[in-house]
């Protein structure tokens, strides 16, 4: 065997180690996309447990500041804390849907979730005082479903 086909038998292992290892890195990134959406999923659905066993827990309470009437300072405290914890939640399912680590048909689900809750007491006021904190993103999409509704209503 002459110093050609060494060089050229080299240059086609080589290849070949190239194609295996893309094809490993390959499988490793699909693996690791896989896990880190279900890290998400989870970590987020921890979250809203949190956000409904809080609502629970304080039922009677949740009742009367979503009626809006004889509200102590204390209970719109109460409501915007409630308020909060939902948008950080929206604008991180939000986020996590941009980076494609949640299918479309949950965040479309989710999406008419937040809709609903743009007519809950108060949540437009509170949004207009904290809106400004939020991603840029996050809060167009926000602004825009308080247009839309103010469209269709």
């Amino acid at each position: 065997m002459n110093l050609e086909n060494i060089v050229l038998l080299s240059e086609l292992l080589a290849s070949a180690a190239v194609v295996i290892t893309l094809v490993y890195l390959a499988k490793q990134v699909k693996e690791g996309t896989r896990v880190n959406r279900a890290a998400s999923r989870h970590s987020l659905s921890e979250f809203a447990m949190e956000l409904t066993k809080f609502r629970a827990e304080h039922a009677d309470r949740w009742a009367k500041v979503m009626q809006e009437e004889d509200l102590s300072t204390g209970d719109i405290e109460f409501r915007n804390w409630n308020h909060m914890m939902l948008l950080l939640h929206a604008e991180t399912y939000f986020h996590h849907h941009k980076l494609k680590l949640m299918p479309n048909n949950h965040w479309d689900n989710y999406a008419k979730f937040i809709v609903a809750a743009l007519h809950s007491p108060g949540f437009e006021t509170y949004w207009n005082e904290v809106g400004f904190a939020f991603s840029k993103d996050f809060s167009l999409w926000m602004n825009t479903l308080f247009q839309n509704l103010k469209v269709t209503e």
